[in-house]
């Protein structure tokens, strides 16, 4: 009999850390274990006394454990991101550099999308960010598409286009090459516009590429399921 809590945005021992009291109060009746993969970690509690009630201690882990923990057992980051995102009525749109529609791709994985996501662009070249998503030439010249500017301006800009409460974007270096000493391999920046809060989150996942792709997206998602919340 066991409970598996799925967590993003935390490493390992980070979330060890924060739960260790909690862990040591119910270590009689429990076991615990850490699962981690690139785009999260999950905490598996499994119960050695039939007696004991596995939901009121999942509960108390899983507030432990906020906003890192997203949800239970098979649930995904997008489809608890889209429980939110119908429960506040809002709709959502993409801007992806780096990441290639793979944030539109995991957003309508879940069935029912149509109901908020609207569409995205992928914009990979700077032709593209600038003709479509209307980034200026000016920021582009002058912080490069790889920059915290930029990224502001694709999540603004796509939320105007597609007329929607959220716009997320994503310009970076997946790699292999393309880095530099300002810029390395595997440095990003994530856009998330909303109606009341507009924010650039930088991170650099010195991954491989494909990896690479998996982090950004699932920080994009996470990021944006811990904002509505706020």
């Amino acid at each position: 009999n066991c409970i598996t809590i799925k967590t993003a945005g935390i490493m390992e021992s980070v979330l060890a850390e924060k739960i260790e009291p909690l862990m040591e109060k119910n270590s009689s009746n429990f076991s615990f274990s850490f699962l981690p993969h690139y785009t999260g970690v999950a905490f598996r509690i499994r119960c050695k006394n039939k007696k004991v009630n596995l939901d009121n201690i999942k509960n108390d882990f899983f507030k432990e454990m906020y906003p890192y923990a997203y949800g239970i057992d098979d649930d995904t980051l997008e489809k608890i991101l889209a429980q939110k995102i119908l429960e506040k009525k809002y709709s959502i749109s993409t801007a992806e550099s780096c990441t290639g529609g793979l944030i539109s791709k995991r957003l309508i994985n879940v069935p029912g999308s149509s109901k908020y996501f609207i569409g995205g662009i992928t914009a990979y070249s700077n032709d593209i960010k600038m003709g479509i998503l209307g980034v200026s030439k000016k920021s582009l010249q002058k912080y490069g598409s790889v920059s915290e500017k930029v990224a502001l301006e694709m999540a603004e800009n796509i939320r105007k286009i597609m007329n929607v409460d959220i716009g997320i974007s994503t310009t970076g270096i997946s790699g292999p090459d393309g880095g530099s000493e300002g810029k390395p391999v595997g440095l990003v920046y994530i856009g998330i516009v909303m109606p009341n809060v507009s924010i650039v989150k930088k991170y650099i996942f010195q991954v491989k590429r494909s990896i690479h792709h998996e982090m950004v997206a699932t920080a994009a998602l996470n990021t944006t399921r811990i904002l509505i919340d706020q």
